[in-house]
């Protein structure tokens, strides 16, 4: 007789059965869990901003979806992603050049700098990405998300 020695599904990772976020947040290891939380609280309190799991393949799985709308009742505009992986939590924001071009480089956290400096481009956009594990970087990432978030709402629909 053999023994089932596989390990359950992380909530995450099953596709066939969306999980509650509490279920996505549990398993994140430290010191990675306190800071993807405050993540999560900061960007709920945003106007205008909703929150929504999204499933996202097989490399990003369930996924916290932000999305602007402007009140005008057309298709928002993704403000970020965040990726609830247990071992390194992501936190992605897509830009593109017009929205980089806005931003004040030299103001924003090295974190940041550096995130952008290094995004890959696919299809336009800036697929900026970081693994926040303290609160200087999260203040940092909060900062960008803010700043894109006001020159969204200013500038409709031009910013990704």
């Amino acid at each position: 007789m053999t023994c089932d020695t596989r390990q359950p599904r992380l909530a995450w990772e099953d596709r066939w059965s969306q999980p509650e976020l509490t279920q996505l947040l549990e398993p994140i290891k430290e010191p990675y869990r306190q800071p993807f939380e405050q993540l999560i609280e900061r960007i709920d309190d945003y106007a205008e901003v909703e929150r929504s799991l999204d499933w996202c393949g097989d490399a990003w799985k369930w996924t916290i979806h932000y999305v602007l709308h402007d009140g005008s009742g057309g298709q928002g505009q993704t403000l970020c992603y965040l990726v609830p992986r247990r071992d390194s939590p992501v936190i992605c924001i897509p830009l593109t050049d017009q929205l980089i071009q806005k931003l004040p480089m030299k103001r924003l956290g090295k974190v940041v700098r550096d995130g952008i400096k290094s995004a890959k481009c696919a299809v336009s956009t800036y697929w900026a990405t970081w693994s926040p594990g303290n609160r200087t970087e999260v203040d940092q990432l909060l900062d960008l998300i803010k700043r894109k978030h006001k020159l969204a709402l200013a500038g409709k629909p031009e910013d990704n």
